[in-house]
């Protein structure tokens, strides 16, 4: 018995064939017609803009961001000039602190308190050596002055006389009390005004003629004149005194006498001076103390300069002191 063929099912789509004709699509679309084109907009008339969607940020929002980003930036960098700029002008016109003050020069460099002495009777000269005029004396254990010293560190400067704003020179060795000589400051002495020079004239001296012998002319010479400028006490109970030359130079060799006792004359003592190398010139002076006579209650003291005098002066009216000492 033979089978019977199966039967084509009309709902089964067949597949398009090679060289077949329009799809049914195809037919449909043309029976109803293609779908109109969009018109183009005219000429004069501008696209519409386009609304931003959520994920769109508008150009004036954007523009308004960045703008103020800028800004933000700018007044930042303007901020830290300025703080810069400030912090140099305090740095450059900082306060300045209190002026240091020189350092006053040291006078006596001592360990302790004790106040310098003369160790014995010394001789003020007018520079740091022996060839140097003689100011006046010091007596032995006298307090003095050091206000510096020379290169060497052999002689001390000191105010002669005590007490005034002038300067003498003393040995170091003569001095007690001075332990850092080092330290002292570096003195210099008072230079001496130089003689001017006046050469000879071509013609000699006076219209003489060259070659002559001129007479010379008588030098005029000068008397001195000692006076007892002051008498004081020591702590000692001894008395100082001080004689200044008012007159002419007194020169060497030569010595002053001082005749030092109470008001009555007696108990007195008479102190022996030897005169500088260069004598006692005019202004200078020179200091004189009793080894032996003392003063032990109040009591008026009278000194007297060149009691004998042995000495050519231009007075005597002036060569006694007499003073009242008050002892507490």
């Amino acid at each position: 018995m033979e089978e019977a063929s199966p039967r084509p099912d009309p709902a089964r789509r067949q597949p398009r064939r090679r060289g077949a004709g329009p799809s049914p699509q195809a037919i449909e679309e043309s029976r109803l017609g293609a779908p109109p084109e969009p018109e183009a907009p005219p000429p004069d008339r501008l696209p519409e803009p386009i609304e931003a969607g959520p994920g769109l940020v508008s150009l004036p929002v954007f523009l308004g961001f960045a703008g103020g980003l800028l800004a933000g930036v700018s007044l930042a960098l303007l901020a830290f000039l300025a703080f810069y700029l400030l912090r140099e002008d305090a740095d450059g016109t900082a306060t300045p602190g209190p002026l240091a003050l020189p350092s006053p020069i040291a006078t006596a460099a001592s360990s302790s308190d004790v106040q310098p002495r003369t160790a014995a009777a010394l001789i003020v000269h007018l520079g740091p050596d022996t060839d140097y005029a003689a100011l006046g004396t010091l007596g032995r254990g006298e307090a003095v002055q050091i206000v510096g010293r020379n290169q060497e560190a052999t002689w001390l400067a000191v105010r002669f006389p005590p007490g005034s704003t002038a300067t003498g020179w003393v040995p170091l060795s003569g001095v007690s009390g001075v332990d850092d000589v080092q330290g002292l400051a570096v003195a210099f002495p008072t230079p001496l005004p130089l003689v001017p020079f006046f050469p000879t004239p071509a013609g000699g001296l006076n219209g003489a003629p060259p070659g002559s012998t001129p007479t010379p002319s008588p030098t005029p010479v000068g008397l001195p004149d000692l006076v007892v400028t002051a008498l004081k006490r020591l702590a000692d109970g001894r008395v100082a005194v001080i004689v200044s030359n008012e007159g002419a130079t007194l020169a060497a060799p030569g010595s002053i006498r001082v005749r030092i006792a109470d008001e009555a004359g007696a108990g007195g003592e008479t102190v022996t001076v030897a005169l500088p190398t260069f004598g006692l010139q005019a202004r200078a002076s020179l200091t004189l103390t009793t080894s032996v006579y003392t003063v032990t209650t109040s009591q008026t003291v009278v000194a007297t300069v060149n009691p004998d005098g042995a000495i050519a002066e231009k007075s005597l009216a002036n060569n006694t002191l007499q003073v009242t000492i008050d002892v507490p």
